[in-house]
């Protein structure tokens, strides 16, 4: 992956460049400017720009600051713009073209969106043993539309974004060598439009699930509708692997949310969660100032593995 990062959300447009040695990760720079509260319409897949000079000067300032060339780039989006779900299927074919259409079919079935909308990316992942016969794939997917826009917005300065890629799995590179020796491992991330879960297997992907907040506080959530989704989703769970203990919770959000999510988690799962902490990131360099639930997920996506 190219070193340079950007992250867009509804409020601002950050940037971070990192540099892998040979045993960790070092960040040569970090910025961010603030994106005007009207940048982005509402939707829900996250939302077209209400004009694109709203970003485009945004992003002409912040290229501004930067010491460095930017020719390629990854760019980060919230969970809620780009988002994830894992489709169970008997057969799927190599062709792409044959894959696509029977993916979008599965997603229509699950998603009130229109599939002919969306661009689609996916990943075959790994048979688990109660799923004989059945191929798993995970599916990332996001209107093309807004996408398309902030691509060509980059464009314009000589940028490609080669690499899109959401909050979340933006996590998972930053945190993945701490989950890669764990059978079965969890990501909580906390963010201010809403709370993903990302489980993984034996270091892959297994299952994510994102909840939007639909103008609530992440802090000020009702502890009845969490605690009912975590133990639905453990019960999922265990159907899925059956009798799999849970090694691994890192917990990743604002310092307000974490200490009533963290007996949230333990009481679902009857494990004990992790706060993030600089050692989980193999990062190193300046990292004062910089929160790291708002950091990993840029880091990570320079830090993720082509396989």
């Amino acid at each position: 992956m190219p070193p340079h990062v950007f992250a867009v959300d509804g409020g601002r447009l950050r940037y971070g460049c990192f540099h892998e040695s040979e045993q960790s990760w070092e960040m040569s720079a970090y910025e961010e400017v603030a994106l005007g509260e009207e940048t982005f319409m509402p939707g829900p897949l996250g939302g077209s720009l209400r004009d694109p000079e709203w970003f485009r000067a945004p992003l002409t300032e912040l290229l501004g600051t930067l010491e460095s060339q930017v020719d390629e780039a990854s760019l980060v989006l919230p969970d809620s713009w780009l988002r994830l779900a894992v489709v169970e299927t008997e057969k799927l074919p190599r062709a792409s073209n044959a894959r696509e259409e029977i993916l979008r079919w599965k997603l229509q079935q699950i998603l009130p969106f229109k599939v002919e909308e969306l661009r689609l990316r996916e990943v075959e992942l790994a048979t688990l043993q109660n799923r004989q016969g059945v191929k798993r794939v995970l599916v990332g997917f996001g209107l093309d539309q807004p996408l398309s826009q902030l691509e060509e917005l980059f464009a314009e300065q000589g940028i490609r974004i080669g690499n899109l890629v959401n909050q979340s799995l933006g996590m998972l590179g930053a945190v993945g060598h701490s989950l890669r020796n764990v059978v079965l491992g969890a990501v909580v991330l906390l963010t201010g439009d809403g709370y993903s879960l990302s489980f993984t297997y034996r270091g892959e992907p297994l299952l994510h699930r994102h909840r939007s907040l639909a103008g609530q506080s992440i802090a000020e959530l009702p502890e009845g509708l969490v605690t009912r989704d975590l133990n639905l989703t453990r019960v999922f769970l265990e159907d899925l692997l059956g009798e799999v203990a849970m090694e691994r919770i890192l917990l990743i959000g604002p310092a307000e949310t974490l200490a009533l999510w963290s007996e949230w988690l333990e009481a679902s799962f009857g494990f004990p969660a992790l706060l993030l902490e600089a050692q989980h990131l193999s990062l190193v360099g300046d990292l004062s100032g910089v929160s790291l639930h708002e950091l990993a997920p840029v880091f990570g996506a320079a830090a993720q593995r082509i396989s």
